[in-house]
């Protein structure tokens, strides 16, 4: 056997042994999401909102909110009294029309649904502590005027 000969047997296994292991390679069923470990990365196309690795981009903006709060505990009476004041920073190239205040129901209170639809004993023991919170106002400042009105249901 001339060594010409021996390489191309060699390259002609080697062929050989990489198209059976192929052929023991499962395929993926039509349609279904390719899981291997060295699949295609799919990133999301670039916008200037985000770049294609998901980093902000030139046009990302965020929402700003700062609160203050000043709160007393009346320890007398087992009650909390605060007030507190919400300023929000609308970064957003768009206009804001509305804010959404969200205020949990007062599942504490006495007078609730929520009060008579779960065990009290499983938020106060069995102190009979009283719950809830009641709302005397919910405004916007002065300074605020004309550039949108509250809505209180």
């Amino acid at each position: 056997m001339r060594f010409g000969d021996s390489i191309l047997s060699s390259l002609a296994g080697l062929g050989l042994a990489a198209g059976s292991a192929a052929a023991q390679t499962p395929a993926a069923a039509a349609g279904a999401p390719d899981t291997t470990a060295f699949r295609r990365l799919e990133l999301p196309t670039p916008t200037t909102v985000r770049s294609a690795s998901g980093a902000p981009g030139a046009g990302y903006w965020q929402q700003r909110v700062d609160y203050a709060i000043r709160a007393t505990l009346d320890t007398g009476t087992r009650s909390v009294r605060a007030e507190e004041r919400i300023t929000y920073t609308n970064n957003s190239p768009d206009t804001l029309r509305y804010l959404w205040l969200h205020l949990d129901q007062n599942v504490f209170n006495s007078e609730s649904r929520g009060f008579r639809l779960f065990d009290q004993r499983s938020r106060f023991g069995t102190g009979g502590a009283e719950g809830g919170m009641r709302i005397l106002k919910v405004a916007q400042p002065a300074a605020a005027a004309g550039r949108g009105r509250p809505a209180v249901a």
